[in-house]
């Protein structure tokens, strides 16, 4: 993020105007000519017939409205935003993309991101906030998002600062703010869909793995086979889909309990 930053105020060039053949969405994306063979429309599908099995409580309709929502407003955050400063964003910002040093006492020491495949021109708070709902629970959430904004905005500026940049002058705090507060949304929607599918048990990747069938269910087509009899079987898999989509209906206003 702040290199981005750094390199626009150094030779004054918009990154997302001059690199735009790369500047397009590369995960969470409706293809028109195969509207049913992609990830988004596979994932939105898995999710569906999980809480069609097993959130039978919560009415049809109000199912369909919130992930009809989840879905719709995903695409929609993701349009390039006119209004707020831009990064280059990672794009996928969950615990397996971020890489750690230890020291010999085995504590993290530094932290890196990799696997850029996924990114995106946007405000630095689109990543911020899918990693907070991606790689912590409500209970952390709750206690830590402000200090982790605090953080975040003091180590950026630390950094801009000692190149000359004052962060104040390219991202002022009240904007920073501003923008995390709309990308949290993207962040709870993003969840829903990262859960089931990236938390799946090891024993059901395999299995996805094994077969190009199932990869391709699971991914591309839509099958939920593999996240239903996980939901059933696997407490820990159940908990985080479940608080998931419990943190979207709160979101949206709409009785889950």
């Amino acid at each position: 993020h702040a290199s981005a930053i750094l390199n626009e105020e150094k030779t004054g060039v918009i990154l997302d105007e001059k690199y735009k053949d790369i500047n397009y969405e590369s995960l969470l994306f409706e293809y028109d000519k195969q509207p049913t063979e992609n990830l988004l429309y596979s994932v939105d599908k898995g999710v569906r017939a999980v809480a069609d099995k097993f959130f039978v409580h919560v009415s049809p309709e109000i199912r369909d409205s919130v992930f009809s929502k989840i879905r719709r407003r995903i695409t929609e955050t993701m349009v390039h935003s006119k209004k707020y400063r831009k990064v280059v964003c990672q794009g996928d910002a969950w615990g397996n993309n971020i890489l750690f040093k230890y020291n010999n006492e085995g504590k993290p020491i530094n932290a890196i991101l990799v696997d850029f495949g996924c990114l995106r021109f946007a405000p630095p708070a689109m990543d911020i906030m899918q990693f907070m709902y991606l790689g912590t629970k409500s209970e952390f959430r709750t206690k830590y998002k402000s200090q982790i904004k605090d953080l975040y905005y003091d180590h950026l500026g630390s950094i801009l600062s000692k190149n000359g940049v004052d962060v104040d002058a390219v991202l002022p705090k009240s904007q920073f703010l501003e923008t995390c507060d709309v990308y949290e949304e993207f962040g709870i929607c993003c969840r829903v869909y990262y859960e089931y599918v990236t938390r799946l048990p090891g024993p059901y990747l395999l299995r996805a793995a094994a077969s190009v069938d199932t990869f391709l269910g699971l991914m591309v087509n839509g099958d939920p086979e593999l996240g239903l009899e996980a939901f059933e079987k696997d407490e820990g898999y159940r908990n985080r889909v479940t608080e998931s989509i419990h943190d979207a209906f709160r979101y949206y206003k709409q009785p889950i309990a």
